[in-house]
């Protein structure tokens, strides 16, 4: 009994450590398959949110792209916080980076303190912090609206209330909001009033669209002249369904 058990325990000893050996070597594939898995996940959902890219794009550094960029990066957060920590301190984004990136990876405070010597511990985690901040308010930040442009004729004006309504070639009706900040610039490079544009101006207009409205935020157009304007405005009113006089 007693040589049963004295072998038993030497075969445990021999096959123990091959085990405890061969794992740490089957999870750092693991790990590294995973960390593959959420920088690719990270760059997938940059590009698929367009909004998100553009905001990125605007703290990238010249030459800078977003895929690259984020190659490395955990998440979002500390991608973008990296971005603005580069452009708070001026610290050079690669620099940055490279210390939190990577299989010797450190938090955003311990890059800045490396990057920056004269700076004590204390003052880089107020700064991490402060890029963490800056970073979750320009994810929480709504984007901004891509303006469109449309060429038409003005059917409909209104400068005590504000709005216009512009007939495009095919009779489409856009109905758009102006205010005294709104620019009107006649082809010929003159600035005017949007009162002065005339019924039956051929514009071209630009506008964003927030909620159930569209927004006016320029136009350029070529007033209305000689014998066309009548059937110009006659085809325009029939678009607006009304009844020329």
């Amino acid at each position: 009994m007693k040589k049963f058990v004295a072998f038993v325990f030497v075969l445990s000893v021999i096959v123990y450590p091959n085990g405890v050996t061969a794992y740490p070597q089957g999870k750092g594939r693991d790990q590294e398959a995973k960390e593959a898995r959420n920088e690719e996940k990270l760059e997938e959902r940059i590009e698929r949110n367009p909004a998100l890219k553009a905001k990125i794009e605007s703290l990238l550094p010249p030459g800078a792209n977003v895929k690259r960029a984020a190659s490395g990066f955990r998440n979002e957060g500390q991608f973008i916080a990296a971005l603005h920590a580069s452009r708070n301190l001026n610290i050079p984004f690669d620099q940055l980076k490279a210390q939190m990136t990577g299989s010797n990876a450190v938090s955003l405070g311990e890059a800045i303190q490396k990057l920056s010597p004269g700076m004590t511990e204390k003052q880089a985690k107020e700064e991490a912090k402060k890029a963490e901040k800056q970073a979750e308010e320009k994810k929480a930040e709504p984007a901004k609206a891509k303006a469109e442009k449309v060429s038409g004729d003005i059917g409909l004006l209104d400068t005590e209330k504000n709005y216009m309504i512009v007939v495009t070639k095919e009779g489409k009706l856009i109905t758009l909001d102006f205010n005294q900040k709104t620019k009107a610039t006649e082809i010929k490079e003159t600035k005017v009033k949007m009162g002065d544009v005339g019924l039956g101006s051929s514009a071209v207009v630009e506008y964003t669209t927030k909620g159930e409205k569209n927004f006016l935020s320029k136009m350029e157009f070529t007033p209305a002249k000689g014998e066309s304007t009548s059937r110009r405005i006659s085809r325009i009113m029939e678009a607006l369904a009304v009844t020329p006089p």
